[in-house]
């Protein structure tokens, strides 16, 4: 299954994102977080929808999980809504900014990034 895949990517980038962290390569941690929350938004929109792209633009990807399956079904909670807007923001500093990321802001964008895959994990294996 398609979807499989997509989740398997979300699990290994957040694993990524987390030796990242406790190796203290806070940029290297805030993309992989970012990534882990984009494949996770992938995976479940081929688990809940028709949507099949050859290519899955970012923004794209962000509104339509929002869209179909926040707003619309409501199968995940609006707290969720945030996050890969937020998380984006941050992989954009860490890949190409001229600063660094710091400790506290990839501590916590792990933390968004274990909630949104996690609660994608809950909720497929619920309607599994």
């Amino acid at each position: 299954m398609e979807w499989t895949n997509f989740l398997a990517k979300a699990q290994s980038n957040l694993r990524i994102a987390r030796l990242a962290f406790e190796n203290k390569e806070y940029d290297p941690c805030a993309s992989r977080a970012y990534y882990a929350v984009f494949h996770a938004e992938i995976a479940v929109l081929l688990f809940f929808t028709e949507l099949r792209l050859e290519y899955w633009g970012h923004n794209f990807t962000q509104a339509e999980f929002n869209r179909r399956l926040i707003r619309e079904r409501k199968i995940f909670a609006s707290e969720l809504v945030d996050i890969h807007n937020l998380l984006a923001g941050r992989r954009r500093v860490a890949d190409y900014g001229l600063g660094r990321t710091s400790e506290t802001v990839a501590r916590r964008g792990v933390a968004k990034a274990e909630t949104f895959v996690q609660a994608v994990q809950t909720t497929i294996e619920e309607k599994s």
